[in-house]
């Protein structure tokens, strides 16, 4: 597990994360533990907050609490959604309703951790999800690199 997190530290360090969560015990402790993971931590207090911050920063990957004033996090998830159909994002919730995971799956989640939060479960979903934007990060950087030796070679040969 030690090596995990450091796999993960290593990787996320560089990540921006927008977590949503109205319980502020829960926010203020879940934030000192993401902050340890990532390079920048982004609170909302309920889901109508989530989604301005969301629309007025770029994040790398969102955590949101479900049931939340204002805007549950599953409106604001599909909202965000509308948007960004890739943006990784984990839902963090006491409930373990068969409608609420249903729903989740159909908008498309990369995790769920119950809470209350179980940092081994939850270091496990953050590194499966983190691991995949590096991968993710990878690609486009071969194909960025690709593209430019590409456009070198067309260039050399029109000379």
């Amino acid at each position: 597990m030690k090596n995990t997190i450091q796999e993960l530290k290593n990787i996320s360090k560089k990540l921006k994360i927008l977590y949503v969560e109205d319980n502020i015990e829960a926010q203020e402790s879940t934030k000192l533990f993401l902050d340890s993971l990532f390079l920048e931590v982004i609170v909302g207090s309920d889901g109508e907050e989530g989604l301005e911050l969301f629309n007025a920063h770029e994040f790398d990957l969102i955590m949101s609490d479900i049931n939340m004033p204002k805007m549950d996090g599953l409106e604001m998830l599909k909202k965000i959604r509308e948007v960004d159909k890739n943006i990784p994002f984990v839902i963090l919730s006491a409930y373990s309703d068969a409608d609420s995971i249903i729903k989740s799956i159909k908008l498309d989640i990369d995790g769920y951790v119950l809470k209350p939060i179980e940092f081994e479960q939850c270091i496990t979903v953050l590194y499966k999800i983190v691991d995949k934007i590096k991968l993710q990060q990878e690609v486009k950087e071969y194909q960025d690199n690709l593209e430019q030796k590409i456009e070198s070679l067309i260039n050399e040969r029109l000379k």
